[in-house]
């Protein structure tokens, strides 16, 4: 059985600790949530520094607040600074979240689509 934790922390001493820790006890993954904690990239970038072997991942990485292109290019800097890939939950965030964007929250799904092609 594999079991992951969901991640994120206030300082990057903080982010480092929690991975190393996290590792060290067997745990197969963290997951990094997009709404709240700052940046989940940042975070994911600084535990995989101090890892090896545990599965790093964004619960959520928003859409709505970053342009596709640099958000891939974002990501592919991640995972060339920690030497593996990263995996990734992508989505447009809640209703609340992308209407106070100024967005409209109908049809996220082909937002959402559109996005990733």
């Amino acid at each position: 059985m594999q079991i992951g934790l969901s991640a994120g922390a206030g300082t990057a001493e903080r982010a480092i600790e929690q991975a190393t820790e996290a590792e060290a006890a067997g745990f197969s993954s963290l997951w990094y949530p997009g709404a709240i904690g700052g940046d989940p990239l940042i975070q994911m970038a600084l535990a995989g520094r101090a890892t090896a072997r545990i599965e790093l991942g964004t619960s959520v990485l928003q859409t709505y607040t970053c342009h596709p292109i640099l958000q891939a290019n974002r990501i592919k800097a991640v995972a060339a600074a920690i030497g593996r890939s990263v995996t990734l939950g992508i989505g447009p965030s809640h209703q609340m979240v992308v209407e106070r964007l100024g967005f409209s929250y109908e049809g996220v799904g082909q937002h959402t689509e559109k996005y990733i092609a």
